[in-house]
């Protein structure tokens, strides 16, 4: 049913809908879940859709956020998975569907929906994993045919935040990516920053004048909460952020 193209799109979001809400928090579900996606291509074709799907309805692009939300709940099995597939295929980002590459892929979209919701499930992938917050600090992808050098998940995710191009719901996705990611993480704070201007550029966005942009006090307030992640799990490896 899922992969049928005659199905209303209000009757498959709702059916989605179901099975998220079947599958959250039960393993034996999520198991029989991860059985479907070795045996078909059903994740990878919901995927493509959340992701690519630009003349999908937002109903159906959401309720299939919320159906891999609710796989990826307590679910530390389904996320070794995925992150074993990011380590094993990272390669390149360019014209590969595999359920990673997909991800990556709208991430880096300009459709707001794709690279909002893409952000989200990178998030709940690594969500209090700190072994999988740190197996993909070093996953590297080369995010277009002609780029000679490729880059990691985080440089990435600060490339997109500190872009003036990027959408306000792109950077609030890739700031709660970032938040989650360096919470309880040190290795993932030292690698944040690491990276030439991460600091200032929260500073930045911090100190910057608001008023009445509620937009911008959410930035302002992610912002705010990177740093002080930053300044509590700080291993003290980078000179210039050392105590």
């Amino acid at each position: 049913m899922l992969t049928l193209t005659t199905i209303p799109t209000d009757v498959l979001a709702e059916t989605i809908n179901v099975i998220g809400d079947y599958i959250r928090g039960n393993a034996k579900n999520q198991q029989y879940l991860d059985f479907a996606m070795s045996e078909s291509a059903v994740i990878q074709h919901l995927l493509y859709t959340m992701v690519a799907g630009e003349k999908e309805s937002f109903p159906l692009r959401i309720s299939i956020l919320y159906c891999l939300q609710c796989y990826l709940y307590k679910n530390d099995i389904g996320k070794s998975m995925i992150v074993q597939i990011f380590s094993s295929q990272a390669e390149s980002a360019a014209n590969q569907y595999t359920l990673t590459h997909l991800l990556i892929i709208g991430y880096l979209s300009k459709d707001i929906v794709a690279s909002w919701c893409s952000g989200i499930i990178l998030a709940h992938v690594i969500a209090d994993n700190q072994q999988f917050k740190e197996a993909i600090l070093e996953v590297n992808f080369a995010i277009d045919q002609v780029q000679t050098s490729a880059k990691t998940l985080m440089e990435i995710s600060i490339d997109l935040l500190q872009n003036s191009s990027s959408s306000f719901h792109t950077r609030i996705a890739v700031l709660i990516f970032i938040c989650t990611w360096l919470s309880n993480c040190s290795l993932a704070v030292q690698t944040f920053l690491s990276i030439e201007n991460t600091i200032l550029y929260l500073i930045s966005q911090i100190c910057a004048q608001s008023i009445g942009d509620d937009r911008e006090i959410l930035i302002q307030s992610l912002c705010s909460f990177a740093l002080g992640l930053c300044l509590l799990f700080n291993n003290n490896q980078i000179s210039s952020y050392s105590t």
